[in-house]
């Protein structure tokens, strides 16, 4: 549901990328994430058995969780693809 209002975005200090070389590109992405999560050119996927979405960003993943009642998306891992899901 595109909006011109952005969701609230919450993100723990865990979620920070340790990769500095792919940080703009992760901001950028999850930026466009919190004006319209359903983005298609945005490559999201809702987690198969466990509740969540990942937000997939070259070989890093972003875990997050939405509520769309509310307009929030709630970060919570931002990990290189072998770790995300872990």
């Amino acid at each position: 549901m595109p909006s011109d209002l952005p969701c609230w975005l919450l993100a723990s200090t865990a979620a920070r990328p340790a990769n500095d070389k792919y940080g703009a590109r992760i901001a950028d992405k999850i930026n466009q994430l919190g004006h319209d999560p359903d983005d298609p050119g945005l490559d999201v996927k809702k987690l198969e058995g466990e509740p969540g979405w990942r937000l997939r960003i070259g070989g890093w993943r972003v875990i997050f969780d939405r509520q769309d009642a509310v307009r929030i998306i709630a970060i919570e891992k931002i990990k290189p693809r072998g770790d995300a899901c872990k």
